[in-house]
């Protein structure tokens, strides 16, 4: 089951009660379906509980004749709801104030959403009809996919203008489809907590912790081990200079910190130039045992 499918249905069994705000929530999922006219009004789905929840809504509200149609195959079957009778649609237009209204202009009818509570009930019923939202391991993404231009304008203006959740929308078309989407994850989990959704909400939060757990956990061993790569280089040229200056017999020639630098190193490979001016008779920080080294893999060159 996908993320979405998940939020989907607990949308779904959040809204099973039969309330005043019903009405809004079937607005928001009518509306924003396809066919919302005179001459059709019905609803696409492949998830048997979002059906079930259309079905009660239009019957509840409307007392209306619901036809259901089904279609494709066993492994993805495609759930057709109808309402069959001209009258019934007309009751539901007229109720929504669309009956006068084509469907290429639709438009929200805001005068029906006088308080925040009917705006996220409304907003419920849009994100199950044409919303998605990508499973957090794989990314962090929500949008809705509108069929109309007006329509899209409508639900960018509401999602920007909410009172009790502050969102970052942005729009663009895909294919002839208008998107409205949300790319930050604080967003998204406010966003789905907002609309009834709060358990995937949490989902989606705990999930977006881990991946920060483990990318900083991989961003500092990646470090460390670069880290270790380039101590091993460093020491293997400086080991092979020190090396290089006792076989041709200049060692002796050396001042005394510089011999018990070149004997630290060749007994310590491991360490890092702070660790091994740490362990120096006479302490040195990092860049004055650098500057020491340099000197030795100099001497080295020039023999």
């Amino acid at each position: 089951m996908t993320f979405s499918a998940r939020v989907k249905n607990e949308l779904c069994k959040e809204s099973r009660l039969f309330n005043a705000h019903s009405l809004f929530l079937l607005y928001g999922i009518l509306l924003f379906s396809r066919n919302f006219k005179l001459s059709e009004i019905s609803f696409h789905t492949e998830n048997e509980n979002i059906s079930n929840l259309v079905y009660e809504l239009l019957v509840q509200n409307f007392d209306c004749v619901v036809d259901v149609e089904f279609s494709g195959t066993d492994k993805k079957e495609n759930i057709i709801l109808k309402v069959s009778k001209e009258c019934d649609r007309k009751a539901i237009l007229t109720r929504f104030g669309h009956l006068k209204k084509d469907e290429i202009n639709l438009k929200i009818n805001k005068e029906l959403l006088k308080t925040q509570e009917d705006v996220k009930i409304f907003l419920k019923g849009v994100f199950i009809t044409c919303g998605t939202v990508t499973d957090p391991q794989n990314g962090y993404h929500l949008e809705f996919c509108v069929p109309y231009m007006n329509l899209s304008k409508c639900l960018f203006e509401v999602l920007t203008s909410l009172k009790n959740v502050q969102l970052k929308v942005k729009s663009t078309t895909r294919k002839g489809v208008f998107v409205i989407y949300i790319k930050d994850s604080s967003d998204i989990t406010d966003f789905l907590a907002y609309i009834g959704a709060p358990l995937c909400a949490m989902d989606f939060m705990q999930i977006k912790m881990v991946k920060e757990v483990r990318n900083y956990v991989n961003r500092t061993t990646n470090f460390e081990a670069a880290n270790i790569s380039k101590i091993a280089a460093a020491s293997t040229a400086q080991i092979a200079a020190i090396k290089n200056i006792k076989k041709s017999g200049k060692f002796n020639c050396l001042s005394d910190d510089l011999k018990e630098l070149a004997n630290l190193r060749i007994a310590n490979p491991e360490m890092s130039l702070r660790e091994l001016g740490k362990n120096l008779s006479t302490p040195l920080t990092r860049s004055g045992v650098n500057h020491k080294m340099k000197k030795l893999l100099s001497m080295s060159e020039h023999i």
